[in-house]
């Protein structure tokens, strides 16, 4: 018997014109928020704490809120003529000259702030008038209706990830903050506030809620019994909802740290986008042989894009990148991961225990042993648990297809991961014709990215050929088969293919 019997070897001959093909129709490599340098490629703030493999930079260029408006310098004069100050009406002792904040930089400004200072609100104000446009216009509005600094840092902290759950249903802890900051239990309109803010929660959360105010001796006590509700996240989480919108938060934060880079025109003069696309089906594959959870191919890419953001790759061993990858990611998430020799056996024996060893380490050196990341999947996952209604196994699935697109077609860094599982959340609600309300700008923008990416692979076009064939399997829902609602294709009306 044939040891490459059934087994798949990337053949690179197939592709190597691929240089001189045209790019993926979503990747731009000359737009104008990926025009940072080669030397640019670290990370900014929070990623040097939480995923720790970026080295922080002296001045970070790289987050990627506010990244198109770097440039941008507010107005030389205000509308009554006078020269324009970005901290006018703050003490002198305040007013340094900084330069415009994203605003991943703003929060970690913000930590470093003591709330025991007297001065502490001028300070906001001055850190305020310095952030990025559009990064000023998501802050002010909450520093404006905030009643003291600690509240407002509270609420700044967690705006992209209320930002993220925008437009898909108000979740019980969600509710539950509203109620500390909003409702005042004395107040003579606190029952019409809460009722008109119950209306928003998700059928299942609105009755248990509705029943508790129904039954309630007191304002005090309702806000109280508040706490003890516990809602069903289904088998997909191992935690309870109690930790889930924590978890959520963290993702979130983590997702921030990770910069914007277009490592296919800045680092990589041989691995094209569409080699990667046919590395990750391979992925896929071996992945589907191994039985691996949801979340090991989803990390294994990320590894991979994460690796080749700060270290040039030649054609010949990107595939050996991608199987280290995905040792690394087995290790991490599988119970039982598969020996070095049978991931070898994968690569039809082109690659050796030894050369899969070597990779796997400096892969790990490379990344400086940061393997946690924050990826489509998970997110998307983590979003889906606290929906309500409770997501049915059809929903679940088309969101891991989508998932699985956004894997294929586009590359970590690319797009914010958080954005991106948003918008896939919702094209699934959409799907399941489940009430949805208005995503937030950054997450609307995403949508018709993700149903090209359904449009494209339903084309008949390689790559994506082999992940449509494994969905369309009973197993898997027949996902890839299935015809796309009329609902979802006017998301974007005649934008995109669909067949």
């Amino acid at each position: 018997m044939s040891r490459s019997s059934g087994l798949v070897e990337v053949d690179w001959n197939t592709v190597a014109g691929a240089q001189n093909q045209p790019q993926i129709s979503h990747y731009d490599p000359s737009a104008a928020s990926r025009k940072e340098a080669p030397d640019a490629i670290c990370g900014a703030g929070a990623a040097a704490r939480t995923l720790q493999h970026y080295p922080a930079p002296a001045a970070s260029n790289n987050d990627r809120l506010g990244s198109r408006q770097r440039s941008m310098r507010r107005p030389a004069s205000s509308a009554g003529g006078k020269p324009y100050s970005p901290v006018a009406g703050v003490s002198q002792s305040f007013a340094s000259p900084l330069r415009p904040m994203s605003l991943l930089e703003y929060q970690e400004a913000l930590k470093k702030l003591s709330l025991d200072d007297i001065a502490v609100e001028e300070r906001i104000r001055a850190l305020t008038m310095h952030l990025v446009p559009e990064a000023f216009q998501l802050v002010e509005p909450v520093r404006l209706q905030s009643t003291s600094a600690r509240q407002f840092i509270d609420l700044v902290m967690k705006i992209q990830t209320r930002n993220i759950r925008q437009g898909l249903g108000l979740s019980l802890e969600e509710f539950r903050q509203r109620v500390r900051r909003e409702v005042q239990p004395s107040s003579t309109n606190a029952e019409n506030v809460l009722l008109q803010m119950i209306q928003e929660l998700g059928p299942q959360t609105k009755a248990q809620v509705k029943d508790m105010f129904d039954l309630r001796s007191s304002m005090e006590s309702f806000v109280e019994q508040l706490e003890t509700i516990e809602l069903p996240v289904g088998n997909t989480i191992a935690f309870t909802s109690k930790y889930l919108s924590k978890v959520i938060d963290n993702l979130c934060e983590m997702d921030n740290g990770v910069p914007i880079l277009p490592f296919f025109d800045v680092v990589q003069n041989e691995v094209t986008p569409k080699m990667r696309c046919i590395l990750v089906e391979w992925l896929f594959d071996i992945s589907t042989r191994f039985k691996f959870c949801q979340e090991t191919i989803f990390l294994a890419l990320a590894l991979m894009d994460r690796y080749m953001m700060i270290q040039r790759v030649t054609r010949s061993e990107s595939q050996l990148v991608a199987i280290a990858a995905l040792v690394v990611a087995a290790k991490y998430e599988e119970v039982y991961p598969p020996e070095i020799k049978e991931f070898a056996y994968m690569t039809a024996d082109v690659f050796s225990n030894t050369d899969i060893i070597r990779m796997e380490r400096q892969l790990f050196v490379r990344l400086q042993y940061g393997v946690t990341v924050a990826t489509v999947n998970s997110i998307a996952t983590s979003l889906l648990a606290e929906q309500d209604p409770r997501p049915c196994g059809l929903q679940a699935m088309v969101v891991y297809y989508l998932c699985i697109l956004v894997a294929l077609y586009s590359h970590l860094g690319q797009h914010s991961q958080a954005n991106l599982a948003a918008a896939v959340v919702y094209i699934s609600r959409i799907w399941l014709n489940i009430p949805t309300g208005d995503l937030a700008m950054d997450t609307q923008k995403l949508v018709p990215l993700v149903l090209n990416f359904l449009g494209s692979v339903s084309a008949n076009s390689r790559p994506g050929q082999m992940i449509v064939k494994h969905f369309s399997t009973a197993e898997q829902m027949y996902i890839s088969t299935l015809a796309i609602p009329d609902s979802v294709k006017a998301l974007v009306g005649s934008a995109i293919v669909m067949v």
